[in-house]
């Protein structure tokens, strides 16, 4: 389907039905869906599981993730693991366990795993059943929060953020559930229709378009806009990068202060994504917090914030299917395509459910 075209407009002329008399043709509704999240597997990106501060040395948490159950368990050293969730043994789920050390506890016959979820022993002394292990994901904590990449190995890294010359100071947000896939709220960046109507952005549609850089994990993009009055600002610069189907950063100059935003979306079940969301700023230096860094981190969440309301009510209820696009949706098609190709896999579909 071409964007502008006949067809992707949905027109349906009449006809004749040889009599002279003119006959609507059936309507019908223009379809070219993208497979939902858990159809052949799930993307293979890093999820945000929880942030860093939902657990504490020596603590497990469950969590629920992808269509199953995983834990969170921090050892005494401070190493943070992503890994299934219920014991190999009858199934109990390990986040009512016991952290000793770098090593989990299951709470219902006390075997013993590691950090990397091999079984070394059983309460009562037999030896280790042949297959007594979970299933450990690839986890960082990066940015005060905990990933879990979907995969056996990470194919690609976290984000990090250019600030040598300064640290940055951190502000997270309550996570937020959504019922729709991650890939819907990011495709927003492409939607530039939606920033006119929805968010009333003045700006380029053919200069933004023109602006955008894929690459294998992703997209980069350019957005400069002048603001509605309504704003917290009155005109923003957003350097967006998206990488897999779920990572958000922004690099945003706001009324000319610079801040960055992080946004990870997770699926704690198919059809469902978890927001996780935090804005950053730098300090000036050595001497201590800018005064200045808190006003522009203020007004960073402003502006999101008044987007994501506008936004979350329609993502949270549209049923979403690619139609009856139109010419200005050429990078929304793109980014559609991208997603529709993009690798997914389910390694730990028999651990975790």
């Amino acid at each position: 389907m071409t964007p502008g075209s006949d067809a992707s407009l949905g027109g349906a002329a009449s006809v004749s039905d040889g009599t002279g008399a003119r006959v609507r043709p059936p309507r019908r509704r223009i379809r070219n869906p993208v497979p939902p999240e858990g159809e052949g597997g799930f993307s293979q990106t890093w999820f945000p599981i929880c942030h860093g501060a939902d657990v504490a040395a020596g603590e497990v948490i469950g969590r629920d993730f992808l269509d199953g159950r995983v834990l969170v368990m921090r050892g005494h050293s401070g190493r943070v693991a992503v890994m299934s969730a219920y014991c190999p043994h009858l199934g109990a789920d390990l986040a009512l366990g016991t952290v000793t050390s770098d090593h989990l506890r299951c709470a219902f016959h006390h075997f013993l795993f590691d950090g990397d979820g091999r079984c070394v022993a059983t309460g009562v002394g037999d030896p280790v059943p042949k297959h007594a292990q979970l299933f450990k994901f690839p986890t960082l904590e990066r940015h005060g929060i905990v990933w879990a990449f979907n995969g056996d190995e990470a194919t690609w890294d976290l984000p990090t953020f250019d600030q040598s010359e300064s640290p940055l100071v951190w502000r997270h947000y309550p996570a937020l559930t959504l019922r729709c896939d991650p890939w819907t709220v990011i495709a927003n960046t492409a939607d530039f229709q939606h920033f006119h109507f929805l968010h009333g952005f003045e700006f380029d549609f053919a200069a933004t378009a023109q602006a955008y850089q894929w690459h294998d994990n992703g997209v980069t993009a350019d957005l400069h806009a002048a603001l509605p009055d309504r704003q917290a600002a009155s005109e923003v610069h957003y350097h967006v990068t998206h990488l897999g189907t779920n990572l958000t950063t922004v690099r945003a100059t706001i009324d000319g202060s610079v801040a960055h935003l992080l946004i990870g979306f997770g699926i704690p079940r198919p059809g469902e994504t978890e927001i996780f969301t935090a804005v950053a700023a730098a300090r000036s230096g050595s001497e201590g917090v800018n005064p200045q860094i808190e006003p522009v981190l203020d007004q960073l969440e402003q502006v999101f914030g008044l987007m994501g309301s506008e936004d979350n009510p329609i993502l949270d209820t549209a049923h979403f299917m690619p139609g009856t696009l139109t010419a200005t949706d050429r990078q929304l098609v793109r980014f559609l395509q991208y997603v529709r190709h993009y690798p997914r896999a389910h390694p730990s579909a028999d651990f975790i459910r």
